[in-house]
């Protein structure tokens, strides 16, 4: 493998781009005016969900390193039928359900911090690696979840475009990949647009197969 400073010596950089403090990124750009534009391209008031079950009885989709999630109820109809819990005076009768779930936060649908990944002891825009000692303090996924992420989408069905009902282990997307099936969809990609790459890897593992 090719040592990483040779990769990124001439790679472009966002360090700095946005303030010595900035700890969002490109996220900098999902201004005001680019959530009204994403706002202005609705034409059909449907939600489609892009999560995966967790804690699912036939299996999660995890990681091999990491755990699949455990669920478990704290309190259910049982607890009340086998007299270990009585409803509360005052409560009116009413009863209630409760569970617990410990995951692994790679073990489900979700988005990476920018202090996630490293190099030469440091993270994006030049926070020392020590700030993620205990927990993140620099860098954080709380940041991007108090700043929020909307704004202008497409969606890129490259297995579509590639006639195929999931991509194959290992299938590179290229740059090419993702223009081609733009056009073949009508779209046009503006600056700042978030592009949403259907794949539909997970499949391999949804029919039994092993997501490698």
């Amino acid at each position: 493998m090719s040592d990483i400073r040779e990769i990124l010596k001439h790679a472009p950089s966002n360090w700095g781009r946005f303030g010595a403090n900035d700890e969002l990124g490109t996220l900098n750009f999902l201004t005001p005016e680019e959530l009204l534009r994403g706002v202005s391209q609705i034409r059909v008031g449907r939600t489609v969900s892009l999560g995966l079950p967790i804690a699912d009885p036939t299996g999660d989709l995890v990681w091999p390193t990491r755990i699949p999630a455990q669920h478990y109820m704290v309190n259910d109809f049982g607890m009340y039928q086998s007299g270990k819990r009585i409803s509360t005076a005052g409560s009116g009768g009413i009863e209630h359900a409760d569970d617990v779930i410990q995951l692994s936060l790679h073990g489900a649908t979700h988005l990476d911090s920018l202090g996630h990944i490293w190099f030469d002891d440091t993270l994006y825009n030049g926070y020392a690696a020590d700030t993620t000692i205990g927990g993140l303090s620099k860098n954080g996924i709380d940041k991007v979840a108090r700043r929020g992420i909307a704004g202008s989408a497409v969606l890129l069905d490259v297995a579509r475009f590639k006639s195929k009902p999931m991509l194959d282990r290992q299938e590179e997307i290229t740059l090419d990949d993702l223009l081609a099936t733009a056009e073949k969809e009508q779209i046009t990609i503006q600056p700042h647009d978030m592009l949403l790459v259907r794949t539909g890897f997970y499949l391999h593992y949804v029919h039994g197969g092993v997501a490698e």
